[in-house]
């Protein structure tokens, strides 16, 4: 098996679009093992487009931020563990006002809607197709997914608002070397710094407060 790393990954959710379609592509996890790639829709005389919630205020990033939009254009299916891609899937839906399971089918070279679309910007959570403006932060947030294939190269989990939430390397699906965990809300600041050998934690843990000074020094 090819070793898994954020390139092969990359390269199996590739497409090729014009260059000045590039901006609009996003993604989307579903089903743990699988990307859809889709593109937001332009606006025409006769049609708004696609219209999503990236104008809230409480974005830090938007290239790594949680958003959703009203429809978008789906042009790939993959599975970014394979490279096996599919025409149609199925994902399940979880609406946090009631206990109902709803699912949305997505379909190669189809928009797909949602069945409504909370206008509200700043509901990150709402309804709406939820996707991320660029790979990394989609596939991430499945850690267990990767490293059950032995993910080999570092890993950065990100917050809804696009923060980088961790950051760590991992060998063969084995966490090795430095680790650190970040503060939300406030920009960069460390809250967690350790090394880790076999996933045991080697050497000396800082844990900090927001401003920067140590709060708890851990000795080896």
């Amino acid at each position: 098996m090819e070793p898994l790393t954020y390139d092969l990954i990359k390269s199996r959710c590739s497409i090729d679009i014009p260059e000045e379609e590039q901006h609009l592509l996003c993604y989307k996890n579903v089903n743990l093992h699988f990307i859809i790639i889709m593109k937001k829709i332009l606006p025409t005389e006769n049609d708004m487009g696609t219209i999503t919630n990236e104008q809230r205020t409480s974005i830090k990033n938007i290239n790594t931020c949680k958003c959703r939009a009203n429809k978008l254009l789906v042009l790939k299916i993959v599975n970014y563990l394979t490279g096996e891609e599919l025409n149609e899937i199925i994902n399940n839906n979880c609406i946090h006002i009631s206990t109902d399971i709803k699912t949305t089918t997505y379909i190669k070279n189809e928009i797909v809607y949602p069945d409504y679309f909370d206008t509200k910007p700043e509901i990150i959570c709402g309804a709406g197709i939820h996707y991320y403006n660029s790979l990394e932060p989609c596939i991430f947030i499945k850690r267990p997914a990767i490293l059950n294939y032995k993910y080999n190269g570092n890993l950065r989990t990100y917050r809804a608002n696009g923060e980088l939430h961790s950051e760590r390397n991992f060998i063969n699906g084995i966490m090795v070397g430095p680790h650190e965990i970040y503060y939300g809300n406030v920009d960069g600041e460390l809250c967690q710094k350790g090394n880790f050998i076999n996933v045991n934690m080697d050497g000396d843990r800082k844990i900090y407060y927001e401003n920067g000074k140590i709060k708890l020094f851990l000795f080896s």
